[in-house]
């Protein structure tokens, strides 16, 4: 009998304190379960990992990038600086002049003589 009165009353303080949480902070994700917070839009439900091959100096600016993060206090993954870079990237002609510059770097495209 006592486990019953335990397990009520766990379970009553454990309703409780997700009513509080969810009311203050954070918000139940319908679809997964997940807790979300408030006021952040979810704009795609599931991440895609894909294979990118960079060259010795594409590491190296990652690398450069995530020390100037670290400088800043944010401790940040390769994925996070790639995905920023991709935000702020403008389709114009210097675009073009680096993904030929980059393309004549690449070594797994075959040259055709």
């Amino acid at each position: 009998m006592d486990k019953k009165i335990v397990s009520s009353k766990t379970s009553q303080l454990l309703k409780t304190l997700s009513l509080t949480e969810s009311k203050e902070t954070v918000k139940e994700d319908q679809n997964k379960g997940r807790l979300v917070e408030k006021g952040v839009q979810k704009i795609e439900k599931q991440s895609q990992t894909i294979a990118i091959s960079l060259n010795l100096k594409d590491r190296q600016k990652i690398r450069e990038v995530s020390m100037w993060f670290a400088a800043q206090g944010i401790k940040v993954s390769d994925s996070m600086i790639v995905r920023c870079a991709l935000k702020i990237i403008t389709p114009n002609k210097g675009l073009i002049d680096v993904y030929h510059q980059a393309r004549a770097l690449d070594q797994r495209v075959k040259r055709h003589s």
